[in-house]
C-alpha cells in the first residue's frame, strides 16, 4: 500500500484515501522484529503484532506526503460510503496489540516513527534491495 501513494504522489498525481477506515499500521521491518522477539521469548498463542496507533487511511497519507516531503493538496479524502462497487469490509480493522506489548515490555512505534524509518530506509535504497530478493 505504502510503495503505491508513494509512487502516484512523486508523479504528482492525486491520490484518494478513505478518512472513515481506520487500521494499526506498522512497518515491516518492525513487525519482523517483533516476531523474532516473540519467537525468541517462545511466546505461544494469538498475538496481533499491528503498530501502536490507530488513524484512518487519510490520516495516514497525511503523515506519509509531510515525512516523504510532498504535497498534501495532492490527498483527497474519501469515505468508503462512496465507493460501493468494492467488497464490503469493515470501517474499523485497527488491532490492539497490548497483549504482545505487555509481554514483550515494549511498544512497537508510531506511524510517524515508522514512517521515519521506511524514509531512511528509502534513502538508503534498502527497498531496493530488498525488492530484488
Amino acid at each position: 500500500m505504502t510503495d503505491n501513494i508513494i509512487q502516484v504522489l512523486q508523479n504528482a498525481n492525486v491520490y484518494t484515501a478513505f478518512d472513515d477506515v481506520y487500521f494499526t499500521p506498522i512497518l515491516i521491518s518492525h513487525l519482523v522484529s517483533v516476531i523474532h522477539a516473540l519467537v525468541n521469548l517462545g511466546a505461544q498463542g494469538i498475538f496481533h503484532v499491528v503498530g501502536d496507533q490507530r488513524l484512518s487511511k487519510y490520516d495516514f497519507c497525511l503523515i506519509l506526503a509531510k515525512i516523504f516531503g510532498f504535497r498534501s493538496s495532492l490527498l483527497l479524502p474519501i469515505s468508503i460510503d462512496d465507493m460501493p462497487a468494492l467488497v464490503q469490509r469493515p470501517k474499523d480493522m485497527s488491532l490492539s496489540n497490548l497483549k504482545a506489548t505487555q509481554l514483550l515490555d515494549r511498544g512497537f512505534g508510531s506511524v510517524y516513527e515508522g514512517l521515519i524509518s521506511l524514509r531512511h530506509q528509502s534513502d538508503n535504497e534498502c527497498r531496493k534491495v530488498l525488492q530484488k530478493l
